[in-house]
């Protein structure tokens, strides 16, 4: 669970950094880092 839980966190971060910078549909982020 411990890996789980960093990824999850790391795709939060991302996509809230995201949204901060410049605005995106975050559907079409989150698929991609859980894929990976």
């Amino acid at each position: 669970t411990g890996i789980i839980d960093t990824n999850i966190k790391m795709v939060l971060n991302t996509v809230m950094e995201q949204d901060s910078e410049n605005p995106t549909p975050k559907l079409d982020k989150e698929p991609f880092y859980i894929k990976v």
